[in-house]
């Protein structure tokens, strides 16, 4: 499956468990998908490879997030149907994110792209402080 369809398949089931478990996304979701379309558009005006620096700069503070995510599965007592299946779809998803990472930095050569440091420092410190904005509702 390509990153376009995995990237869906990821959101649709997010959304699903959102659903189902009565879980009210944060307020930021829309900043967040706006955010998330200007980067990639402004990244791409840019050239392939420096678009392929923005995937390996968001793939790589993603791949950390699911990593903190199953690990807080991890303190959760007792065994129920539904935690095996977030820790089975929190690792799937974690591995398509690092697949994608690997193929902007191997088949795409992201390394290589106009301002590389510059643009992927950015972007994962801009992620990561988001992140913790994220936290407070």
């Amino acid at each position: 499956m390509d990153m376009w369809n995995q990237e869906k398949e990821h959101l649709e089931t997010f959304e699903e468990l959102l659903l189902k478990y009565k879980v009210k996304p944060t307020i930021l979701k829309h900043f967040c998908e706006i955010l998330g379309f200007m980067l990639g558009a402004g990244t791409a005006l840019l050239g392939t490879k420096t678009a392929m620096a923005c995937t390996e700069a968001v793939e790589m503070i993603v791949g950390e997030h699911y990593n903190n995510q199953l690990r807080e599965t991890m303190n959760l007592r007792g065994y129920s149907v539904e935690i095996d299946y977030l820790r089975k779809k929190i690792k799937e998803f974690r591995d398509d994110e690092l697949e994608h990472l690997n193929t902007a930095v191997n088949d795409w050569n992201s390394k290589d792209s106009f301002a590389y440091n510059i643009i992927t420092n950015i972007i994962k410190d801009a992620l990561e402080q988001f992140g913790y904005a994220k936290e407070f509702k």
